[in-house]
């Protein structure tokens, strides 16, 4: 395979080298990411699960989102590509029954592609790596943009081939447009609001009303999200943030250090400075590219 793509927009993201993007043993998401694996294996923990993805996967990784424990093999080899989650939202969630799809990637990241659908996602960034390489005219970042729709689209429609139809026939009905919306607070916000009235008065809708579309559609009610989307974001601050504990605390708006020490103890098992040691102690070295 030919080498060296190092493409990087602000709204785009693709890579064919992977030592500046893992280099850590986490990785906070930002955008809407995938990895399609040419060789080897990757292994990777999300929410408390061990994926392992190999030579005709791809890996979905929707953005604010910690993954643990990468570990490449040797021999890995793949192409990385991400878009930022305002375009991807703007244009391809907008797609007709492509929500329901990218909720199924939450707590299924890896589909396996065969040799057909692998062909067609290479041939894809062939095309894609030309126009890389190509002058940037008038309009390059439009056309890059819409090649990466795309793909992204390509994607969900292999996604679609390989998902279970009755998983599929349960998320359909996550049309409700407020849990969409409130998985896209969850997403692009700092997590600084911790409860349902927050997300509700931001929703426009009554507590009672969220919570109950939330638990109806995702089998999770909203505090839960909520909490585990707090909870990642500052054990990530924790991790990489040179800022004090004091102003971690601050920044995610508890009433105290008090208050933020009794989150991290309840949520994380330990007091904010012992899980900050422990991570410093870690051999997961420094943060990767998605940051």
């Amino acid at each position: 395979m030919e080498r060296n793509i190092n493409y990087n927009d602000g709204d785009i993201l693709i890579k064919d080298s992977f030592g500046d993007i893992f280099l850590a043993g986490t990785i906070r998401t930002t955008m809407v990411s995938a990895v399609i694996c040419t060789a080897g294996q990757v292994s990777f923990s999300l929410g408390g699960t061990t994926y392992t993805a190999m030579a005709n996967d791809i890996v979905i990784l929707p953005p604010n989102l910690s993954i643990d424990d990468v570990a490449l093999d040797d021999d890995f080899d793949g192409l990385f590509f991400a878009l930022s989650y305002v375009k991807f939202e703007k244009t391809i969630m907008s797609g007709r029954g492509l929500w329901p799809l990218m909720m199924y990637t939450r707590t299924h990241p890896i589909i396996h592609m065969n040799k057909q659908e692998m062909k067609l996602a290479l041939d894809y960034f062939s095309i894609v790596r030309e126009k890389i390489a190509s002058p940037r005219d008038f309009y390059y970042k439009e056309i890059m943009l819409l090649l990466m729709e795309t793909v992204f689209y390509e994607i969900c429609v292999i996604i679609n081939r390989h998902i279970d139809t009755n998983v599929l026939t349960v998320i359909a009905k996550q049309k409700d447009l407020v849990f969409r919306k409130f998985i896209d607070l969850l997403s692009t916000e700092s997590i600084h609001s911790r409860t349902v009235a927050d997300y509700a008065k931001m929703l426009c809708v009554s507590p009672k009303y969220l919570s109950h579309a939330v638990q109806s559609l995702s089998g999770k009610n909203a505090l839960t999200w909520i909490l585990e989307y707090a909870t990642d974001a500052i054990a990530h601050e924790l991790r990489y943030s040179d800022r004090s504990i004091k102003e971690i605390a601050h920044a995610f708006e508890f009433s105290s250090i008090s208050a933020f020490s009794k989150f991290v103890r309840i949520r994380l098992g330990c007091s904010p400075r012992d899980f900050r040691n422990k991570a410093y102690d870690s051999e997961t070295g420094q943060e990767g590219a998605l940051s």
